[in-house]
């Protein structure tokens, strides 16, 4: 999955992934997605990570549950994602039976949502909530790598690991 290396300036090279040692993060620029799909392809360290390792995320800053939150992390019963739109309604669970924080493996995870339903599934392990709750980040760009908690990056949660492909649809189209 991709781009093709035949589409990209010849002034640019082709990587395979991007290595996330724990201080660094991508600003994707995008605060909310409609109809949105999230395809994330990753393989953390086989060390090192550290609880609730943020995949990608936005968060706000108030005590939890954050307001306006969504984020995709490892958790130690596999990935767990955490949906909260600031106010009453919110939506998490894990996903990835088998799935271990430190494990080495290289999976894929995607998120999609139409209307008040949120499919997310990992390597097959699928998991549908059903929640008013819409993925968005409400003006606090999407980081890779870490949470942008309130406009911060959060090193604290930060991922540790490969990303080979990260993609976030809007309405069917890539953004």
């Amino acid at each position: 999955t991709g781009i093709s290396a035949s589409t990209i300036p010849s002034t640019y090279t082709p990587i395979e992934y991007l290595n996330f040692t724990g201080t660094q993060y991508i600003n994707t620029g995008v605060t909310e997605i409609n109809n949105p799909k999230i395809t994330v392809d990753f393989q953390p360290n086989a060390t090192g990570q550290v609880a609730y390792s943020t995949i990608f995320g936005s968060a706000g800053t108030n005590a939890q549950p954050y307001p306006s939150s969504s984020l995709l992390r490892i958790s130690p019963d596999g990935i767990f994602i955490y949906v909260y739109n600031g106010n009453s309604d919110n939506a998490h669970t894990s996903v990835g039976a088998g799935f271990t924080a430190n494990s080495g493996s290289r999976s894929i995870f995607e998120m999609s949502q139409t209307g008040e339903e949120i499919q997310i599934n990992l390597d097959g392990d699928s998991r549908t909530l059903q929640q008013r709750a819409v993925i968005s980040s409400y003006a606090r760009p999407y980081f890779i790598g870490m949470s942008n908690f309130g406009g911060t990056a959060s090193t604290a949660q930060a991922y540790r690991g490969k990303i080979f492909s990260t993609q976030m649809h809007e309405n069917g189209l890539l953004v």
